[in-house]
């Protein structure tokens, strides 16, 4: 009971990330494209996007502004979502506050990229969806006939050592 809990916990939390994610991606785009720095872009995600994330991202660009190292700050906020898509959101940020360089360039393909990992994982779940129900329904039906012989031929099943 407490496993199925924390596993649909962490489902939800996941489809939650899955949702707003790209919704972040594109308020930092714009931001960019339109000319504000990379600090100016966290506000605006912070503002834009409600929930878990957008405090996030409220998080982040307060402590940034506070002047704390943004690899620690980074680091905090992936351990709060520690998904490969963000880890990677993460290593473009810390690059472009450390080295500079095109910020909505690579913001832009990262997208593009999450983007593109989404509709392949869907199309793999629809190409293997059949194989699944074959394999769940084979299994129902063995199961059914075992507690159909149990019921109705219960000698049958008694094992003598």
């Amino acid at each position: 009971m407490f496993y199925a809990q924390i596993s649909i916990g962490r489902a939800l939390r996941r489809r939650y990330f899955d949702n707003r994610f790209p919704e972040v991606l594109a308020v930092i785009n714009a931001a960019i494209s339109a000319g504000n720095s990379i600090h100016q872009a966290l506000h605006r995600c912070g503002d834009g996007v409600d929930g878990e994330l957008g405090a996030v991202f409220k998080r982040i660009d307060r402590r940034l502004n506070l002047g704390e190292e943004p690899e620690r700050v980074f680091k905090d906020a992936w351990l709060e979502y520690r998904y490969r898509e963000f880890y990677f959101f993460v290593i473009v940020m810390l690059v472009s506050l450390q080295r500079g360089g095109q910020l909505r360039v690579l913001v832009g393909r990262l997208s593009r990229i999450i983007t593109n990992s989404k509709n392949m994982a869907r199309r793999k779940a629809a190409m293997t969806s059949e194989a699944r129900m074959s394999a769940k329904n084979r299994r129902r039906h063995s199961a059914a006939v075992f507690m159909r012989h149990e019921v109705f031929q219960p000698g049958e099943f008694r094992f003598h050592y």
